[in-house]
């Protein structure tokens, strides 16, 4: 049964679900930063990513020469986690493979996340094993909603070390294997809905090691720790923007291989461990 799990220090107040380990709401004093989901226009807030992050072309892969059939962005989104330890300040919650679970991903693993606050910032760390006797292929990644309440093109996304970032070009939520080189002003990017409608934002390695989103009235920045990509991503006249730090890569159109041959896939041999963390912090919230 979903259970909502809430911790807090002096500047922050985090609201978990058990059911996907998703962060529900993230308080800067009575001030919302992230979207609360909707059904009508988005019935998520902040999803984890495991074990792809993107699509599959036609909703499969194959391993070993058989095929398997995955929804976009895998499923640990869905699953029910136990909660393992609760501080004032953090929470560790975890999951693992299940008959269903082997359906689609034919691997015996331990899912786990750890929020922790630290004063206002809020570290979140997910950590993969493989339980498995043989090799274990996967990608990882968060896909929280940042609430923008005046409209996405009120606010701008600074990347403190890049002057230009490259997007990878995708047709159906697929890479087409075009890019387009933007040159950002002054380390900003304005944000348009028309553009985001044309595709989503698929950024390789930035050098920027975070983003911020910010306008006159908030600043939200995130911490990309050890992501290899960047995905943005809203649609017209929605008031929120995703920021979303992957361990891995949208598909290539028309893709249809071994697991271990996808681009941007992680290995773990058995009984080896990942870890893969990012931050988001508010360094100055106002009404």
């Amino acid at each position: 049964m979903e259970q909502t799990i809430t911790i807090s220090n002096q500047i922050l107040t985090l609201n978990v679900s058990t059911t996907g380990a998703q962060m529900t709401s993230l308080k800067c004093g009575d001030t919302e930063i992230l979207w609360q989901k909707n059904p009508e226009v988005w019935n998520s807030t902040a999803p984890i990513l495991f074990p792809i992050c993107g699509r599959l072309w036609d909703n499969k892969y194959l391993y070993n020469g058989q095929e398997f059939q995955m929804g976009i962005h895998g499923f640990i989104r869905f699953s029910e986690f136990d909660i393992d330890e609760i501080t004032s300040d953090s929470v560790t919650l975890s999951t693992n493979h299940t008959p269903k679970t082997k359906e689609q991903y034919p691997f015996d693993f331990t899912f786990r996340v750890k929020f922790t606050l630290e004063d206002n910032k809020v570290n979140i760390f997910y950590q993969v094993t493989n339980n498995d006797s043989k090799e274990m292929f996967f990608s990882v990644g968060g896909h929280e909603g940042f609430a923008c309440p005046e409209g996405v093109e009120d606010y701008e996304l600074e990347f403190p070390d890049d002057e230009f970032i490259i997007r990878r070009i995708l047709s159906e939520g697929f890479f087409n294997g075009e890019e387009e080189k933007i040159c950002l002003n002054n380390h900003k990017l304005a944000l348009k809905y028309d553009e985001f409608e044309r595709c989503t934002y698929i950024l390789r390695l930035p050098k920027s090691k975070n983003i911020i989103l910010c306008n006159k009235s908030r600043t939200v920045n995130v911490g990309l720790g050890n992501s290899t990509c960047v995905a943005l991503w809203t649609l017209q006249d929605r008031k929120y923007l995703c920021i979303e730090a992957w361990c891995g890569c949208s598909e290539t159109e028309g893709y249809v291989k071994n697991i271990s041959e996808k681009e941007g896939i992680i290995c773990i041999k058995s009984n080896e461990t990942f870890s893969h963390e990012h931050s988001i912090s508010v360094p100055n919230v106002s009404e």
